[in-house]
């Protein structure tokens, strides 16, 4: 498991749970679960238990979900793939430790002998199927919440998800810039520019990739080639990337 992967995971886990929409929808979803008592849980408990059970089921299952999906996302190039294969990633990642959730929570609750009663294949399938359903409301909620910005992005602590601007590798990480700031990431420089879909950039250093809406002015200094961002900050043209920076129509 990479360390930036997840870090990556325990970000998100810890934005999503750092929300009020999150803990609401959580708790009506506990609540209805909790009173209809699917699974003959309605036989064994009794009203107020039956809906502590389904609130710590409710939780800890998506909980698990969020950071196992999120661990995937973040280890594994998803980003412009088919929407079933990241269906299909995000739910087994997902639906398997949550089926090892739901088993734990059920032996603690009910002891050992719920081994004999509980059949693992089809709770791992079911688990999977469900991971899979929600995986793809939270895919559509957060492509429509983030209009489209690029994985990059999605990386970023909430308040600096703005628009992207440039990457600069610095030793073992990636600085990101976008109008809201900075922020450097734990990655590989080629995995961060294969990150940036969706945004037309170029590369223009060895250390260096800009958005081209990120440009502000070109300019020489001493015989080199500087491009200022709308950040304020100088990068230098390498002479391996200037023809593309000419082919891009940089070059006056």
């Amino acid at each position: 498991m990479k360390y930036h992967s997840l870090q990556f995971a325990l970000r998100e886990t810890q934005r999503i749970f750092a929300s009020r929409r999150t803990w609401g929808v959580l708790a009506v979803i506990s609540l209805i679960i909790g009173i209809s008592g699917p699974f003959q849980t309605f036989e064994i408990f009794a009203p107020v238990p039956r809906t502590i059970y389904w609130t710590f089921v409710v939780v800890l299952t998506f909980a698990t979900g969020v950071f196992f999906s999120s661990w995937v996302s973040g280890a594994i190039k998803t980003d412009g793939k088919p929407l079933a294969l990241r269906l299909l990633l995000f739910g087994v990642a997902a639906g398997i430790p949550v089926a090892l959730v739901v088993w734990i929570i059920n032996i603690t609750t009910f002891g050992l002998q719920v081994i004999q009663n509980i059949n693992v294949p089809a709770l791992s399938l079911y688990s999977i199927l469900i991971a899979m359903g929600i995986t793809m409301l939270f895919i559509l909620f957060e492509e429509k919440k983030t209009g489209g910005k690029p994985a990059i992005i999605l990386r970023l602590p909430v308040h600096m998800r703005g628009e992207l601007i440039s990457l600069s590798m610095q030793d073992h990480y990636v600085e990101v810039s976008t109008d809201k700031g900075e922020k450097l990431l734990l990655m590989r420089f080629g995995d961060a520019m294969g990150e940036t879909a969706g945004v037309e950039g170029i590369r223009i250093h060895r250390s260096h990739w800009v958005a081209l809406s990120g440009i502000e002015a070109v300019k020489k200094n001493n015989g080199k080639t500087i491009i200022r961002t709308t950040r304020g900050r100088e990068l230098p043209v390498s002479r391996t990337y200037m023809p593309a920076v000419s082919r891009a129509g940089l070059l006056a």
